[in-house]
């Protein structure tokens, strides 16, 4: 498959993602959430969540049942013995102001939870309630989330250099960058991926602090833009 990545960093860049990756990620995210289930997708098809969506239950042999975006369908769609869907935050915050579709939520398997930065007081809020979040960390060069809860799926590294960089390897890494050969070398070093997040260690669990690029000198002082961005979420009003 090449799909396209969100072009968070810049340009969007067309990424090929081999069989045996996609294969991989799918296993590895199977066995992490303690079966093959049923997949509903609330993503557009053409980005690597929504993708995925479509490549976990073609593997597992399950079924795919679509929904709208807002999940205002969710409640009659989500039916079977093991049923998981992936949301990306602004959905969650929304299903958070509809509470037929919160209910909804707590009757998954899972809801994985990736595409950016969450508030985590959001996250608690959805947790408290009973809803199954698993919050993800991944790209499109990945097949999508492959650090779970901070955990690393099954045959995933993690490693951060000397600038907190996280450096991911194993086997659902993509092939390259399609007709972007030098692109591609720039990213992939010894087989694994140079990301632009940086991340920390805390007790075991990985933390994703945010971008390489969010870190910006002012006045003397370095300043990480997604600590601000943390404060400015939790600011009443």
């Amino acid at each position: 498959a090449v799909l396209i990545t969100s072009g968070t960093s810049g340009t969007p860049k067309p990424v090929v993602l081999s069989r045996s990756a996609i294969r991989a990620a799918t296993g590895a995210t199977h066995a992490r959430l303690g079966g093959p289930g049923d997949w509903v997708l609330a993503l557009p098809s053409h980005y690597v969540a929504g993708f995925m969506g479509h490549a976990r239950a073609g593997v597992a042999g399950t079924q795919l049942r679509s929904v709208r975006t807002d999940l205002a369908d969710l409640a009659e769609t989500a039916t079977g013995d093991r049923c998981y869907l992936s949301l990306v935050s602004t959905q969650l915050v929304r299903a958070g102001q509809n509470p037929e579709v919160w209910r909804a939520l707590r009757e998954l398997d899972a809801v994985l939870l990736g595409g950016g930065s969450v508030d985590q007081a959001l996250i608690t809020r959805a947790r408290a309630a009973g809803i199954p979040l698993v919050s993800t960390y991944g790209l499109t060069e990945t097949c999508g989330g492959v650090v779970y809860d901070g955990w690393p799926l099954d045959g995933v590294t993690v490693e951060l250099d000397a600038e907190n960089r996280i450096i991911l390897g194993g086997p659902t890494l993509f092939s390259g960058y399609r007709l972007l050969g030098e692109l591609t070398a720039e990213s992939m070093i010894d087989g694994r991926l140079r990301t632009a997040d940086r991340g920390r260690w805390h007790d075991g669990d990985l933390q994703v602090l945010g971008r390489v690029d969010d870190v910006i000198v002012s006045g003397g002082l370095t300043i990480d833009l997604a600590a601000v961005e943390k404060v400015v979420r939790a600011w009443a009003g």
